[in-house]
């Protein structure tokens, strides 16, 4: 009885993973189709349990830490239950659900490598911490939120980005073979109990999507935990086989082969085919988008007046490479716009939160670092230089490194 009570708690637990591995958006290559079915199952149903709570919300967002998220995972929780019972009701045998336990465990495996690789790859080529933009780079610490300030002091450092991209692609390599994989999961603990720590201490928005990955590695470090324990124990030559054996798939190994084949081919199509496409193995490197830096106000000719740097609002603006225009004063506040560059015309367009539009034609000149910013139409008589910054000569972005303090 105890035993068959075991069973159906682990079989629950199977068919929750199982669940969340469908339903939870994981942001890849396919990820739009996932979040697409997840809307179309879910999104109604959400809404209108939002609306039984009195929250007018029309929420189709299921990515991590939304209330979408946290919404669907007890419904996926309460849908494992039922399916659990529905097992039960129609009398499956433990057999076949011991059988689904090992399929549903088989797939984690390989679908926890491929998050473990796809993160870990992201690290090494420095496309997850990437290098701190020029508008962080010039506000006040204290002004920054933790979870910004951890991101960016991550990465200042390739050297340590590396170091933690091989963490998580180690492991996710190990759980790809069955004479390595126990090896793997039990690194993934670590490195997931490391990821959720992050998360919650700095504020992360990955809290839910870590910890599920977290449950994830510890329903894999199940079977093998007796063995575990025993080694810790110096008690190894107790250990019975047949409780810590970790053969998934051992049901169909021709079904396996074809599978692991399968999930091989597509963890290798999304970790790295999208860096080759882009030839981009070091994001440090990656060529920004025109314009892209700090700028200083030099000064500003409004109509016959000339305003000097000292007279000016503006004191600095950054072009961001995700097509943001950020105006920063005198007091270090900051407003950002939407921005539109068109290099063939040289002129610009930004636009604020309420959509409205503003228009510039621009000059930039390589030799003198001058940006020339004419607001249209001409008749406004208003024209703005600024001083291109060497930020990356920033002492954060200097690879230093000293043995001693002498």
């Amino acid at each position: 009885m105890k035993q068959n009570r075991y069973l159906s708690f682990e079989l629950t637990v199977s068919i929750f993973v199982l669940l969340g591995i469908l339903f939870i958006p994981f942001t890849f290559l396919f990820g739009e189709i996932q979040a697409e079915i997840t809307r179309f199952v879910f999104g109604e149903f959400i809404n209108f349990i939002f609306a039984q709570l009195g929250k007018e919300v029309v929420l189709q967002d299921f990515s991590s830490d939304s209330l979408g998220l946290y919404l669907l995972m007890p419904i996926l929780f309460m849908g494992s239950l039922l399916l659990t019972t529905s097992f039960d009701l129609l009398r499956i045998s433990n057999l076949n659900k011991v059988k689904t336990i090992y399929f549903i465990r088989s797939v984690a495996t390989y679908y926890l490598a491929w998050i473990l690789l796809k993160y870990g790859f992201d690290k090494v080529f420095k496309c997850q911490f990437y290098l701190p933009e020029p508008n962080i780079l010039f506000t006040r610490v204290g002004d920054l939120d933790k979870d910004i300030l951890f991101w960016s002091t991550l990465g200042s450092s390739r050297s340590y980005s590396i170091f933690m991209g091989l963490l998580e692609i180690i492991p996710g390599i190990l759980m790809l073979f069955r004479k390595t994989r126990n090896l793997g999961v039990l690194i993934a603990i670590g490195v997931f109990i490391q990821v959720v720590v992050i998360n919650y201490s700095f504020d992360i928005s990955v809290k839910l999507f870590s910890s599920f990955l977290l449950l994830i590695t510890i329903f894999l470090f199940s079977p093998i935990s007796f063995k575990f324990w025993q080694l810790m124990s110096n008690q190894a030559d107790k250990i019975n086989p047949s409780v810590v054996q970790n053969n998934f798939f051992s049901f169909n190994l021709k079904l396996a082969r074809i599978l692991k084949l399968v999930f091989i081919v597509l963890i290798t199509i999304e970790t790295l085919l999208p860096y080759y496409i882009a030839q981009n193995f070091n994001d440090d490197n990656f060529k920004r988008p025109i314009l892209h830096g700090a700028y200083k106000m030099a000064y500003s000719l409004i109509g016959k007046d000339r305003i000097p740097e000292s007279e000016n609002p503006i004191k600095y603006i950054f072009i961001h490479r995700d097509g943001y225009l950020i105006f920063q004063n005198k007091e270090q506040q900051m407003q950002d716009y939407k921005l539109e560059v068109n290099p063939k015309e040289q002129s610009l367009t930004i636009v604020d939160y309420s959509n409205k539009k503003t228009f510039f034609n621009y000059r930039y000149s390589k030799k003198s670092k001058q940006l020339e910013l004419e607001l249209l139409p001409k008749s406004s008589k208003s024209i703005h230089y600024f001083k291109a910054i060497d930020w990356r000569k920033m002492p954060l972005l200097q690879q230093q490194f000293h043995w001693t303090v002498d």
